[in-house]
């Protein structure tokens, strides 16, 4: 019994100790500044990343509805749309006719104090519609000072 109360509190000292990780891992990842990182990659390098992007968001969000769709037991199949097609219809619509490389790009030099924010984030909001100023005014994530900004770049050099 003691034994077992000794092992829970271990354990639960390791599980706090890899949480503290994984937060400091995310804040980390978050510091590097993506934006920065974009700018300095090639047309053809920006292109293929947005295309890998879109081509894995559709497969997964395909792979999600038909696994979130599946019929079961107490399905009742009488709507006028199929699950899976009412699934697909709520997809981000990410092949607008825009070229999503040069959206971003344009992000990240109109707005360097928002260099912070992932490409998947931008992508994400403009799929939702959101214009470049819009992701600006209402970042996914707070944007980064001027001040850190500065300090970022200075350890960069």
């Amino acid at each position: 019994m003691i034994e077992q109360k000794i092992c829970r509190k271990i354990n639960a000292w390791i599980a706090f100790g890899f949480l503290i990780c994984f937060a400091l891992l995310a804040r980390a990842e978050r510091d590097r500044l993506e934006g920065a990182l974009w700018l300095k990659w090639s047309i053809e390098h920006r292109d293929a990343f947005v295309m890998a992007y879109v081509e894995g968001y559709y497969d997964g969000y395909s792979h999600g509805c038909q696994e979130g769709t599946k019929p079961t037991s107490v399905t009742v199949q009488s709507e006028s749309v199929p699950p899976y097609q009412e699934c697909i219809n709520r997809k981000l619509d990410l092949a607008k006719g825009t070229d999503l490389a040069e959206e971003v790009t344009k992000f990240y030099q109109q707005y360097p104090e928002n260099r912070n924010l992932f490409v998947r984030e931008i992508l994400l909001e403009i799929g939702k519609g959101k214009s470049l100023l819009d992701i600006h005014n209402h970042p996914p994530y707070p944007p980064v000072s001027a001040t850190e900004q500065q300090n970022r770049r200075n350890l960069e050099n």
